[in-house]
């Protein structure tokens, strides 16, 4: 509903304009989800959004931190979304957006983990990952990514 209410495509490009988001282009048939972007644009736009930088107010910021620290086990569509930043760093505040898609160039798993961790959103991780396995396989090597670089689930 939001991608149709508010312009489509013309949210990416004004989102890439007011952030500076250089990798992130549009997607190539007009749905949401074949937008492309890189883990450092993301990274960018937490950064900026958390410091404001990016010209959305405070509050409206806030709201977006809120509703992705109250993401939910599974997506709407039932996939596990708890991969990577979520179970990796299981004993810090995380608000994150996972993303996943099938089939992606040749058959692989196309699996992100981004988000904001730690009291104050203090650091911000984005961490991609394209496999040619299960989709089990491929949720799990994003999680044991996380869980290698921070044991014991924090930071």
């Amino acid at each position: 509903m939001f991608w149709s209410e508010s312009g489509g495509s013309a949210i990416v490009s004004r989102v890439t304009a007011r952030y500076g988001l250089g990798s992130t282009s549009l997607p190539y048939d007009g749905h949401w989800w074949n937008t492309m972007s890189t883990t450092g644009d993301l990274v960018r736009y937490y950064d900026k959004l958390l410091d404001g930088a990016g010209g959305l107010p405070a509050d409206q910021a806030a709201l977006i931190l809120s509703d992705l620290a109250a993401s939910t086990p599974n997506g709407l569509d039932g996939y596990p979304q708890r991969f990577g930043i979520p179970d990796g760093l299981y004993a810090e505040p995380v608000a994150v957006k996972q993303g996943w898609m099938c089939c992606w160039n040749g058959g692989n798993w196309l699996h992100m983990t981004t988000g904001v961790v730690g009291p104050d959103h203090r650091f911000v991780i984005a961490m991609a990952s394209l496999q040619p396995v299960d989709d089990a396989t491929a949720r799990n090597t994003v999680t044991q990514a996380i869980k290698t670089m921070f044991p014991g689930g924090q930071i």
